[in-house]
């Protein structure tokens, strides 16, 4: 050994942080290796957790299709399919580290859909925004902490929209912001491809906070408002277990990735520096989180909250009316006394009432003839003939 391999050796025993190269990616095989005999288990455990998920998504698949409506169905596998999916992805990461970033973004556009279509499903709860509208007419939002002495505006279609475009926007920002993190990431990288962040950087990382702070804030705005009103569907607790899981996924792995990025976590020589440590630290942090919240969702959606469409008390088709695409069947099968052994538990049962003295047409009349079923009149003569 010389001289200078000696200094060098010297100065890593002093400072291994000297070992690592920055902003390089190890391989599949360098990062096994690594990791030792650590690599092997987190590799068994999350095979474990992802199989486990995926039987239970299959499971909750086959009981929402025999026990939910299908005007909520769509949405709640929607709602459901990120559990598998996202330990699955944080597995990969695990395994192949240069999938890291491709990974994360799968992920986190998947729990965004995930989101957008809970907000969905809110509406659909109340039958259709047009019954959400009239059901809350009269409130108003609560857009601060109760100990700041704001003004709350009323509920109007227009504030209604605006707080889901809030949520709705979460899918095609996340979406938006992994594209530029990837391409600007490749567009700096140097020849021999190590990764280099400049503090310009940071802007994306800011667009990024921004996005998920207004999905969080939007979320917290629309539980206050119809928490209470949706109660029979538990939906304070559907929508805490959403927004708790939103602040723990993005909030940790957001800091954890800034402070990676720019050499703030500790070297583990040759191959984990930095950023690779930062990057492990949030594949395992979201893999230990998501059978958690994944086994939550399945006892809070495997259920029969969700068997009946909704239905208001002053309209005697308005369970039919408001689901589209099954209103004629519907009434139909009604005019006609058509009997069949229902296949599904979801046809059994009458329709969940929510109170509310407004009708759903502003028109509305205690005249049959006046009202909105003077077109299931017209059906059924219709049909008579």
């Amino acid at each position: 050994m010389t001289k200078k391999d000696e200094m060098e050796e010297f100065i890593t025993h002093l400072d291994p942080s000297t070992a690592c190269e920055s902003g390089y990616l190890p391989t599949q095989q360098e990062y096994m290796e690594a990791l030792g005999p650590y690599g092997t288990a987190i590799t068994a455990v999350g095979s474990l957790i992802t199989v486990v998920l995926v039987v239970f998504y299959i499971e909750h698949i086959v009981f929402t299709f025999r026990n939910t409506h299908s005007v909520f169905r769509r949405h709640i596998n929607w709602i459901a399919c990120f559990y598998p999916m996202g330990a699955l992805m944080s597995l990969l990461s695990l395994i192949v580290p240069r999938a890291y970033s491709i990974c994360l973004a799968v992920k986190i556009v998947f729990f965004s859909l995930g989101i957008s279509h809970f907000t969905d499903l809110t509406v659909e709860m109340f039958g259709c925004e047009k019954a959400m509208l009239a059901k809350l007419s009269g409130s108003f939002f609560s857009v601060c902490p109760s100990l700041c002495r704001c003004p709350s505006p009323r509920v109007t279609k227009v504030r209604l929209r605006l707080v889901k475009w809030m949520l709705w926007q979460l899918p095609y920002t996340q979406t938006i912001y992994f594209f530029f993190e990837m391409y600007w990431t490749r567009a700096e990288s140097d020849p021999i491809g190590l990764i280099y962040f400049g503090y310009a950087y940071l802007v994306l990382d800011f667009l990024n906070a921004l996005s998920f702070l207004t999905a969080i804030y939007a979320l917290t705005v629309l539980t206050r408002l119809v928490g209470d009103v949706l109660q029979p569907f538990n939906y304070k607790r559907k929508a805490a277990t959403l927004l708790v899981f939103l602040v723990v996924l993005k909030v940790p792995g957001f800091f954890m990735t800034v402070l990676g990025n720019y050499g703030h976590f500790p070297c583990v020589p040759p191959y984990i520096n930095s950023m690779m440590y930062a990057h492990t630290a949030v594949g395992l942090v979201h893999l230990c989180l998501i059978p958690l919240f994944g086994g939550l969702e399945y006892w809070q959606y495997h259920t029969l909250e969700f068997v009946s469409p909704i239905s208001d008390k002053h309209h005697k088709h308005s369970h039919e009316l408001i689901i589209h695409g099954q209103a004629c069947v519907c009434i139909i099968s009604e005019m006609n006394n058509v009997t069949k052994p229902p296949r599904r538990l979801s046809g059994t049962l009458p329709p969940i009432v929510l109170e509310n003295k407004m009708a759903l047409d502003p028109q509305y009349s205690s005249d049959e003839g006046q009202n909105n079923n003077d077109g299931v009149a017209n059906l059924s003569a219709v049909v008579g003939r």
